[in-house]
Formats: structure tokens, C-alpha cells, sequence
């Protein structure tokens, strides 16, 4: 239990934080565009459904996802590949397990990589040690939200 509270405290430090990082570029980037995740995804230390989702990169380093009963933040480093557009998602599939590693914007050459968590590198270890296959899951980005 407690354990469970200091990862709760944590996760709500790294979105206020993200926040704070944010501000500055809010009015100077505003590309939200909406994806429709035909899963239930983890991202960061959350799991959330599958459905319609508003995703948005404020800054350089922070990603903002909005569905219709939840929200996040996520802080992610950037990584720019000439040439390479994306306009997707990226997620690493673990059997069933679904997580978010890569957010492509239209436009960019520029993507986020978010980082590893300690469930995704013990999932990766399984997947190793095992006759389990991970893959990697792109989801197409739709239009921009009305």
C-alpha cells in the first residue's frame, strides 16, 4: 500500500512538473490531433482503455493525452530522424500488454521516445527468457479534433 502511494505521489510530480516544463510553449505549439487506440494501452505507470484519444506535444519533452474519461502527462525525449515522418503511435506488444513508446506528430520529423518503466523492462526480460514474442504495434493518427 504504501508502495502503491509513493508511486501515485510520483507519477503526480512528473505530470506537475511536465506541466510547469510546458507553459512556456503552450501558445507557441498547438498541435493536437485526436487517435482512435483499438486497446487498452499502458503509458508510463497507467493503463488506460481503449478509445478516441487527443494527443498533443506542448514541448520537446512533454506529451499530453486526453480521452474522454481520462487524462495524462508524460515526459518523453526527443529524437529526430531526417526524413522520417510519422503521424502514429508506436507501442511495444507483450502478449496481451500493449505500452506506448513512440509519439509521432504530423509534420515532424521529430518524435518522442518515451521512457522505459520497470514493468516494460521486466516484460521485455520475460519475453526473452521465454518462447513469447514482443512486437511493435503502429497506430495511424487521425484528423485534428473539432
Amino acid at each position: 500500500m504504501i508502495r502503491n502511494n509513493i508511486r501515485t505521489i510520483l507519477s503526480a510530480a512528473t505530470v506537475g512538473l511536465a506541466s510547469l516544463v510546458a507553459v512556456p510553449h503552450l501558445l507557441a505549439q498547438d498541435t493536437t490531433t485526436r487517435v482512435n487506440i483499438p486497446f487498452s494501452f499502458q503509458c508510463e505507470h497507467s493503463t488506460l482503455p481503449a478509445g478516441r484519444y487527443d494527443i498533443s506535444m506542448p514541448s520537446d519533452r512533454v506529451i499530453e493525452l486526453r480521452g474522454h474519461n481520462s487524462a495524462l502527462g508524460m515526459v518523453g525525449l526527443s529524437q529526430n530522424k531526417p526524413g522520417t515522418k510519422g503521424d502514429k503511435l508506436v507501442f511495444a506488444r507483450y502478449g496481451d500488454t500493449y505500452i506506448l513508446k513512440e509519439v509521432w506528430l504530423p509534420g515532424d520529423t521529430e518524435h518522442a521516445v518515451l521512457l522505459k518503466t520497470r514493468s516494460q523492462r521486466r516484460l521485455e526480460q520475460v519475453a526473452q527468457n521465454s518462447s513469447e514474442s514482443n512486437s511493435t504495434v503502429e497506430v495511424a493518427l487521425l484528423d485534428s479534433p473539432r
